[in-house]
């Protein structure tokens, strides 16, 4: 059986978007090939190595965070190590969170295919740090590796940083586990009368730039043509208390925010 190794500094426990996702494929990969994930430690900071939902895993120490990047300059030394004892067939990093993916891609370029979910890109003065990153070690990262997996062909045209690798680009949309909506509709989630939007994402400050506030903005305008509109708002995180004052301040309180799998009304 040939061994996949999965690299990104964050993993289950760790909740977010990305996160599901590796561990839905690694799941659904398990009998194909021979799984090893490579994460950070964000419980104790310590290297170490454990099995995390029958997955052998790696976890990092990392000396600092950047925004939302973990980083720690003996990475190189300790990934090169991992990836000689384990001799891995293929390797799979995940962007868009920097450094480990740069450091994986440096180390085992000819085996490394980089799945890159959307750009590095952040709000405010940090921005100008996700540009200058590009310019100095990501457009390198892009270019050195075997192959690049996007999300669709639109995400393609449209980013600024993947126009000029679309000869090594191949298109592999997320897949939608049907059962879960299978299941909402036994019980009847979109039968109702009241149109629903539906937003999900991680709340915490870092991710601002995903627009939750323009979002929260336009509902008070969307309702005024579609009276019987509801958002659901999915996730947490640090930021939720400032999107919560939103609502109030725009008077929407008709939107409703699970949060720690229950669903509460913002008044």
């Amino acid at each position: 059986m040939k061994k996949l190794m999965i690299f990104f500094p964050y993993f289950y426990p760790h909740i977010g978007g990305v996160e599901n996702y590796i561990l839905n494929i690694a799941g659904r990969l398990k009998d194909k090939y021979e799984i090893v994930i490579v994460t950070c430690n964000h419980e104790n900071n310590k290297l170490d190595l454990k099995e995390i939902k029958g997955f052998k895993t790696y976890r990092l120490p990392y000396w600092f965070n950047v925004s939302n990047t973990p980083v720690n300059p003996l990475w190189y030394f300790q990934i090169k190590k991992i990836i000689k004892k384990e001799k891995p067939d293929f390797i799979n990093a995940h962007m868009p969170v920097p450094f480990m993916v740069d450091v994986v891609t440096l180390l085992s370029p000819k085996k490394t295919f980089v799945t890159y979910h959307n750009d590095v890109i952040k709000s405010g003065y940090l921005n100008y740090l996700c540009k200058a990153y590009y310019l100095l070690i990501g457009n390198r990262t892009l270019k050195n590796c075997k192959r690049i997996i996007a999300t669709s062909d639109l995400y393609v045209d449209n980013s600024p940083y993947l126009k000029s690798f679309k000869n090594k680009i191949s298109i592999v949309s997320p897949g939608v586990d049907l059962n879960i909506f299978n299941n909402k509709i036994k019980k009847g989630f979109f039968k109702s009368r009241n149109k629903k939007i539906v937003f999900i994402a991680q709340l915490d400050k870092t991710h601002h730039h995903k627009g939750l506030n323009y979002l929260l903005a336009s509902i008070k305008e969307i309702v005024k043509e579609i009276p019987n509109i509801h958002l659901y708002v999915c996730g947490k995180g640090d930021n939720l208390p400032i999107y919560k004052e939103i609502v109030k301040k725009l008077k929407i309180s008709k939107i409703k925010i699970p949060f720690k799998n229950k669903t509460v009304k913002v008044k």
